[in-house]
């Protein structure tokens, strides 16, 4: 009789309210296996994740483990089983040195009543001597390279002998030379029975590794394959359905298409961030358009917008508004960025503006109150009243205290950053209806999403970006779910800029 497998997944279903992200989810990986698995933004792989490592509990099915049901799900049940993540954000503690981050969550050797530094230096050196991955014991995590914060990491997870290593995006910030050296341990990992599953958007390197590959789309296996009977072109057309074009079901869309030669209200040429997350992306916008945005993790689309609202710090290239633009960021994180939590709904919708109801650096009570309550109103804001604080309301009708501000500073440039993540149905069409009301009035809009459908919904033309460039613009009969992601993917499914 054939060993089981380590780790074994039936009908594994994860749900948050009314929506499914993970649906009668089937995998089965082996020791000493290499695991693949892709898929678009949003299609669950993150969800996967934190079920193996105990953050989720799985809403319906189970997990075995060596053939076993495991009874206790938790971080803590994760972990004595030897299940360890490299998460695409690096989990180090920045003011701790390399030394002490690899012994996060394992126990210090003791000396007397003390901790037995040298013991702990003596074992950490005997680790990177045995997997060749040297990385300064003393430097605080801060202050590492992308390369050495990745390595040490998996140094973290060798330490304990995990038995199954998932690495999540472990290759996004790596240079060509420190992937191969990232490559050649995950060989040898394999070569010594560990389980890795490899979750990757590069589908060349996935190739490359894995003896089995899972496909993911919208929270359901789509898809899989063994090592040699799929290409990148056989994953992207997994991933992304069948190839066909996706009917645009706005109603009201040909009246949002700029003519041709219409005004550019901004034009971006070979932009360049100083930190290199965006490298080399040009656009222009014209009056009258929705431009949607689409990239994979690490592309750049939010830095893109943060550098062009003076955000980040450019490197070179230029950008050129148009006069009267007054562009507006709506930022993806609303609660860090966008909203003052502590203060009202009136405080915060009038806090880009206050100087139109100020006469004489006094602030005009009834002026401001009359604005507040058209905007509410127009919004339809779902609130006890304008003095309550803005951090007591729905994630919804918070956005749409956002949007009120916005509009408050008529402008004629939308930078939109993930402006329906985490709302309801209703909030996103009327977010929706105000982009395109904004537009049809001679605004343009930038829409950034990690919804590919919602994009192709809204979008008169998408720009795509790959590891921080601009690779395609896509507009009329090519804008379709399957040109999208093989412009993501590159062609051939070859990766840029490496």
């Amino acid at each position: 009789m054939s060993a089981a497998p380590l780790l074994t997944l039936r009908g594994v279903t994860r749900t948050f309210g009314a929506h499914a992200a993970l649906q009668a989810v089937d995998l089965s990986l082996g020791a000493g296996e290499v695991h693949g698995l892709v898929g678009e933004n949003g299609a669950g792989k993150s969800t996967l994740i934190k079920v193996l490592s105990g953050l989720y509990p799985p809403s319906a099915g189970e997990l075995l483990w060596d053939g076993v049901p495991a009874h206790d799900p938790g971080p803590e049940g994760a972990q004595a089983r030897g299940i360890r993540v490299v998460h695409q954000e690096r989990q180090l503690v920045p003011g701790f040195s390399v030394l002490e981050n690899l012994y996060l969550g394992s126990a210090y050797p003791r000396r007397g009543w003390g901790v037995d530094w040298s013991a702990m230096r003596r074992a950490a050196r005997a680790l990177q001597d045995e997997w060749g991955v040297h990385v300064p014991l003393d430097e605080p995590a801060q202050h590492l390279t992308p390369t050495q914060r990745t390595m040490t990491e998996v140094l973290r997870a060798v330490m304990v002998r995990s038995r199954l290593l998932i690495l999540d995006e472990p290759t996004a910030s790596l240079t060509h030379h420190d992937a191969e050296l990232l490559f050649t341990l995950i060989r040898r990992l394999r070569s010594e029975g560990t389980a890795v599953l490899y979750v990757s958007h590069r589908l060349a390197e996935v190739l490359d590794l894995a003896d089995h590959l899972t496909v993911l789309r919208g929270g359901r296996v789509a898809a899989r394959f063994r090592r040699g009977e799929a290409d990148a072109a056989r994953l992207v057309e997994a991933m992304s359905g069948p190839a066909t074009t996706r009917p645009d079901r706005r109603t009201d869309a040909p009246a949002n298409h700029p003519t041709p030669g219409g005004q550019a209200l901004l034009a971006v040429e070979h932009l360049a961030t100083r930190d290199g997350r965006v490298r080399d992306v040009s656009f222009t916008l014209r009056a009258g358009e929705i431009l949607g945005v689409y990239g994979l993790g690490g592309a750049g689309r939010t830095e893109l917008l943060e550098a062009l609202a003076g955000l980040r710090v450019r490197g070179r290239g230029t950008v050129r508004w148009d006069d009267g633009a007054r562009p507006v960021l709506i930022p993806e994180d609303r609660r860090q960025q966008g909203l003052v939590g502590h203060l009202s709904v009136r405080e915060n919708m009038t806090l880009a503006t206050l100087a139109d109801h100020t006469t004489w650096g006094v602030v005009r009570r009834a002026r401001e109150q009359r604005a507040v309550a058209q905007g509410m109103g127009a919004l339809t804001i779902r609130a006890s009243g304008p003095e309550q604080p803005v951090e007591e309301l729905s994630g919804g009708n918070q956005q749409k205290v956002l949007f009120a501000r916005a509009l408050a500073g008529r402008p004629r440039v939308w930078l939109c950053d993930e402006p329906t993540q985490a709302v309801d149905v209703m909030t996103r069409r009327a977010i929706h209806d105000l982009l395109r009301e904004q537009a049809r009035a001679g605004a343009g809009v930038v829409f950034v999403t990690s919804d590919l459908g919602e994009l192709l919904d809204i979008a008169d033309r998408v720009a795509v970006l790959r590891a921080g460039r601009t690779v395609a613009d896509l507009t009329g009969e090519e804008r379709r779910e399957d040109a999208v992601l093989r412009a993501c993917y590159g062609e051939g499914g070859a990766d840029a800029g490496e």
